[in-house]
């Protein structure tokens, strides 16, 4: 039997990677486990175009909801079929922020976006950041608590084969603070104005919480995972 068979014919089930995680004794066998899987990955495993729904990165806006939607079936189809119990889904209020920056300011995502000079693959922005001063914070137009869509999870819950789960992940205080304030910004103002940090960083927190609580009240949902990250590309 080849590999690809023998994961085939594993049968997905959550409560195996639940032991696993809360360390409840021993499953059947080690719980496969990825954040996110490249999409390039995820095509050459199925032999057809796959896309992740809603990762596309963090600087960048989530595509339209028809179009996440249209990618979700090939999506959990890799997952189900390379051997996981669960999905991923990205969510939280990232995607919302970017959409605000997006329609308020033509220029705004030159302020945290760069170009990898080799590659080509666009990134957060060293010397960018959109809340600059006291001002920024106070003046961009932030969302309201609560109003992160739910219709990618609502249309993945109903998708999911038997024994599967979301795992909804949401990225982290740090990593969305220093795209928003630029890397080279976040760092320095912890030195000169660490006030305006905390107050970026409560601010995001405010929404994150409330996002957390949707996600965790979600049928479908089976755990949460709130990542986070310094790295950049420049």
């Amino acid at each position: 039997m080849s590999s690809r068979a023998s994961v085939a014919n594993r049968k997905p089930d959550f409560a195996r990677l639940r032991v696993a995680l809360l360390r409840r004794g021993e499953p059947d066998r080690v719980p496969l486990f990825e954040v996110s899987v490249a999409d390039v990955v995820m095509t050459g495993f199925l032999g057809r175009l796959v896309h992740d729904p809603t990762r596309i990165g963090i600087t960048l806006t989530p595509p339209p909801l028809d179009e996440a939607l249209r990618r979700l079936p090939d999506f959990i189809a890799f997952y189900a079929a390379a051997g996981y119990d669960f999905v991923p889904i990205r969510f939280g209020i990232g995607g919302q922020v970017m959409a605000v920056l997006g329609r308020g300011d033509a220029a705004g995502f030159r302020k945290v976006r760069t170009t990898h000079r080799n590659t080509g693959r666009e990134w957060a922005a060293e010397a960018g950041g959109f809340i600059t001063s006291w001002a920024d914070l106070e003046t961009f137009q932030w969302p309201e608590p609560g109003t992160v869509s739910l219709a990618v999870l609502d249309a993945a819950g109903r998708m999911l084969p038997a024994g599967m789960r979301l795992v909804a992940h949401a990225g982290g205080m740090v990593m969305h603070a220093r795209v928003w304030m630029g890397m080279e910004r976040f760092w320095t103002t912890l030195g000169t104005d660490p006030a305006l940090v905390v107050a970026l960083l409560e601010k995001l927190q405010a929404l994150q919480i409330v996002a957390i609580e949707q996600t965790a009240a979600h049928p479908a949902v089976g755990a949460f995972l709130l990542d986070d990250d310094l790295a950049h590309c420049g």
